[in-house]
């Protein structure tokens, strides 16, 4: 969607502090309503399930209330070593 600044998503979701990255997004849009995002979210240590979910829900309704995005998809990781750009050319 041409409205969606994914640098101002990148910039809001490192304000958490448990939060070192998110890359590999991607964002379509359904309907004049209905966006959707996908993406991997590296933590900057080992959480607790319970934790990483909570600050999961968190950066969910941040995406809603600030961006519009009506259905997040988010991958927690840490120590991964796939690609750590936004956005990857998978082709």
């Amino acid at each position: 969607p041409p409205d969606i600044d994914l640098k101002a998503i990148e910039n809001e979701i490192l304000n958490f502090p448990a939060i070192e990255n998110i890359h590999h997004v991607h964002v379509w849009q359904l309907s004049d309503k209905e966006i959707h995002l996908e993406a991997h979210i590296d933590f900057s240590s080992d959480l607790k399930l319970s934790k990483a979910t909570e600050i999961t829900r968190q950066v969910v309704k941040l995406l809603k209330d600030k961006f519009e995005i009506t259905h997040a998809i988010l991958q927690p990781e840490i120590g991964s070593d796939d690609s750590k750009q936004i956005i990857v050319d998978d082709r």
